[in-house]
């Protein structure tokens, strides 16, 4: 829901007696209702995407407790298939589309006034579980013959860069856990096939909310690097993806075992995130980046000139209200 400074309140005889007192207003830049489409969603969080190309970073947050619908909006309805409509297709998908036609108007300076400009586009792909930072794009295997999809060339590896360079062993082993394959792609066909690939590798299981719940974050960051024809001047942007694990109460989730410990972690990083959204918001002069991975992953991208959009999803069922 991101929507016209909307009140949403809870109807008092749907909560417990000891809550009825209490009434949650929350305010959105817009609210989306049942029949919205992912094209809606997506015109919102468009001039994030666009953004990249003149050198700004940004993100886009699916948040939400588990079974709410975040993996349908920034994956689309069926992940990876390739007869879906358009009208299925998630923010993933669109991003990298409207990424790749804008830097092709670009590059023939077909915008007004514009200088003619080339652009090269990576992808990296992680997912956090447990505190854990893993890279999507390398087989469990670890197959040498797999560069990205079937034909793509990885991006000089910035880990070997890290290596070479003279920081202390503690801070360079710190920031390597971070480190991850990045793929130069050439269009978005090969973006999204490249990005298939990952994201089946993402941690799943069931619980009693959700048959198929994703039990890590996953963030897909892709990097602009541009150069001017004329003038030579250089840009770069990124544009973090992330479909958030889904909050959750761990009575009706019904959680045990590796489930209990998965949701414990989640629910741990959100709140990390909220508070480090708080002191941004609140201007202090302490921001708390390094209370979890994710926030630490995304710090260059939360604060300064960068944009943020949160998609925020709420189940409709009356126990989750």
């Amino acid at each position: 829901a991101v929507g016209s400074r909307a009140r949403v309140s809870r109807e008092a005889e749907r909560r417990p007696a000891s809550r009825r007192a209490e009434e949650k207003r929350f305010a959105f830049d817009r609210v989306f209702g049942p029949d919205a489409t992912q094209s809606d969603v997506y015109a919102e969080v468009s001039p994030l995407v666009v953004g990249a190309l003149d050198g700004f970073s940004a993100c886009v947050f699916a948040y939400g407790q588990t079974g709410s619908g975040k993996t349908h909006t920034m994956g689309g309805a069926v992940d990876g298939a390739a007869d879906r409509t358009d009208a299925a297709r998630g923010v993933n998908e669109r991003a990298l589309v409207e990424l790749f036609d804008a830097a092709e108007a670009r590059k023939e300076g077909a915008l007004l006034l514009e200088e003619a400009a080339v652009f090269t586009i990576g992808v990296e792909m992680r997912e956090i579980y447990n505190e854990r930072v893993r890279d999507l794009l390398v087989p469990a295997e670890k197959e040498d013959a797999w560069k990205g999809g079937a034909t793509g060339a990885r991006m000089p590896d910035v880990s070997a860069r890290r290596a070479a360079s003279a920081k202390s062993s503690q801070k360079a082993e710190e920031e390597d856990e971070f480190s991850a394959t990045r793929v130069t792609v050439r269009d978005a066909a090969h973006a999204l096939e490249v990005m298939a690939e990952g994201a089946s590798r993402r941690v799943s299981a069931e619980t009693a909310l959700n048959e198929r719940s994703s039990r890590s974050h996953s963030v897909v960051t892709i990097y602009v690097e541009g150069v001017y024809v004329a003038s030579g001047a250089r840009v770069a942007g990124r544009l973090h993806l992330v479909d958030l694990a889904g909050s959750e109460r761990v009575s009706r989730s019904e959680a045990a075992g590796d489930r209990l410990k998965e949701a414990q972690h989640i629910n741990k990083s959100l709140s990390a995130l909220g508070d480090v959204v708080a002191a941004l918001l609140e201007k202090r002069a302490h921001v708390p980046f390094r209370n979890s991975k994710l926030t630490r992953l995304l710090a260059d991208s939360l604060g300064g000139d960068a944009k943020v959009a949160l998609l925020a999803h709420l189940a409709p069922e009356p126990a989750s209200q």
